[in-house]
């Protein structure tokens, strides 16, 4: 709506009569979206299937956002000795290089298979060790 009636007004077709009135800040209840570590542990002891369950722990290790996940290629991982990193591509256009520890970055480095590194990371590909090979 704010946008419609800013359209509107700079176009010169309608009148604000309350121009001069701001909105009022939002309230951050970031904390309240935040899982507690138990729920986290929970919910990999639920998850069967390998794919999902690497997933789950490349979000929660790395902070990642669903879409940086997705969009996750294996040409954006990079191996840092024995450990590794993962540059993603983020909201408002920012790159972040995220490190992450051996054990997972082992976990997540074996399950390439005989994928490109074009090929998606974390979600199914046909040659990706996550499908077992299958199609998908």
């Amino acid at each position: 709506m704010k946008s419609l009636f800013g359209s509107a007004t700079g176009s010169g077709t309608w009148h604000r009569p309350c121009s001069g009135v701001g909105l009022p800040p939002n309230e951050n209840r970031l904390a309240e979206r935040i899982l507690a570590e138990e729920d986290v542990q929970r919910i990999l002891a639920a998850e069967t299937e390998p794919r999902d369950r690497i997933l789950v722990r490349v979000l929660y290790a790395a902070g990642l956002r669903v879409s940086e996940a997705c969009g996750l290629l294996w040409r954006n991982l990079h191996a840092r000795g024995e450990a590794g990193q993962i540059t993603v591509f983020g909201k408002n256009g920012r790159t972040r290089a995220i490190a992450l520890p051996v054990e997972l970055w082992s976990e997540l480095a074996g399950g390439r298979g005989t994928a490109a590194r074009k090929s998606p990371c974390l979600l199914p590909a046909a040659e990706s060790a996550w499908t077992g090979g299958a199609s998908v």
